[in-house]
């Protein structure tokens, strides 16, 4: 992971140095030392960011000849998510600030909206239909349930 990954992967996601260090377990400082070259960063700490990254969505696109990046995964049925701070929509279902739900439909792709796309989320009293994508931020990956077939 370069240090640009760690910024783009961050400001992706909206996060903090605070969030990102409370995620990993990692000093705000390092990570910031980190991402401005000041610091080659220890492989157990970096690897611990990255992880953290990881676990929210952050996928790190290497470096193949072109310029390395990052992208965020596509949301699918059985994550766990929250609305993101900034958003407004929760307000309009009642949705608390820190109330999780479950992902249990995703528009298909190409979505018809371009670029983005639209979720519906169960909530524990309300399921909310129909809302883009980035109102929300992941907490918890759906456990992948890809298994290999036994013959």
């Amino acid at each position: 992971m370069q240090p640009e990954q760690m910024r783009a992967a961050r400001a992706t996601l909206n996060w903090s140095l605070e969030r990102l260090a409370e995620a990993s377990g990692v000093h705000r400082n390092t990570i910031s030392n980190f991402e401005t070259r000041k610091y080659d960063g220890d492989p157990d700490k970096l690897a611990a960011v990255k992880r953290a990254l990881e676990s929210a969505g952050v996928i790190f696109i290497e470096e193949n000849g072109e310029a390395a990046g990052v992208m965020l995964r596509r949301f699918q049925v059985g994550d766990r998510v929250r609305f993101r701070a900034q958003t407004r929509v929760r307000f309009s279902y009642e949705i608390e600030a820190d109330e999780i739900g479950t992902v249990v439909a995703v528009e298909p792709h190409p979505p018809p909206t371009g670029p983005t796309y639209r979720m519906e989320v169960q909530f524990s009293r309300v399921k909310v239909p129909n809302v883009f994508h980035f109102e929300y931020e992941l907490v918890q990956a759906a456990p992948d349930i890809t298994e290999p077939t036994s013959l």
